[in-house]
């Protein structure tokens, strides 16, 4: 009973779950009303036009939708190259500069990075919020193999397969919700990968301050 207790707590998102509220009822119907409002109505599909309703269909229409709205576009290599190629000097990395983007991450990195993360952000697929990931991360007997996993990830790229997987949640804007486009995507990505993210952006913001114009208002 306080296991399927605990378990709605937390599915249910209560903060103070820690404080002993313990009534059934009040979970199921928290639960329920978070629920509610991830349901999507019929989706008009994108090729036939025909309205959806059952959950393969939604999902093939949302599928085919956003597979088309996001297909990258072709990349010219040779004007990336030529671009680059026709940077000034004053505008490449020192060896100090590189040296430091690509220097192992340290633990207070780490936590660092860990600790500034939003706290109600919302999880990825396997559910971990940054609370409890936080905690994780300072305890002793995860302290190597955390470093371990971060640091493989940026010397030779080798990534857990969790960080690959994302989770697309749909919020509804003002119009026709049948039609996909009334619809904006948020893509939720899983919370140890969004670490790594943040650490890596965060050296570069730091190298990148000397490198932009003080007119420019992004990356400072």
């Amino acid at each position: 009973m306080l296991s399927n207790l605990n378990n709605l707590a937390l599915r249910a998102g209560i903060r103070w779950r820690e404080l002993g509220e313990l009534s059934p009822g009040y979970l199921k119907r928290t639960v329920a009303t978070r629920s509610s409002r991830h349901l999507i109505p019929p989706l008009r599909h994108p090729i036939n036009h025909t309205v959806s309703s059952t959950r393969d269909e939604m999902l093939d229409a949302a599928a085919i939708f956003y597979s088309q709205l996001y297909s990258p576009d072709p990349i010219d290599y040779t004007a990336m190259d030529n671009l680059l190629d026709s940077l000034p000097e004053d505008l490449h990395l020192s060896e100090i500069d590189r040296q430091f983007i690509t220097s192992p991450i340290t633990y207070d990195e780490l936590l660092e990075e860990v600790s500034r993360c939003p706290q109600r952000s919302s999880p990825g697929v396997d559910g971990l919020p940054y609370e409890l990931l936080n905690l994780l991360f300072r305890h002793p007997a995860c302290r190597e193999i955390v470093l371990a996993v971060y640091n493989n990830a940026l010397t030779v790229g080798i990534f857990p397969p969790s960080w690959q997987e994302t989770c697309v949640s749909l919020l509804p804007k003002k119009g026709d919700l049948s039609d996909l486009k009334n619809w904006r995507p948020i893509s939720l990505i899983n919370t140890d990968a969004k670490v790594f993210t943040r650490i890596l952006n965060a050296r570069i913001i730091n190298i990148a301050k000397s490198l932009i114009t003080p007119f420019q208002t992004g990356l400072r």
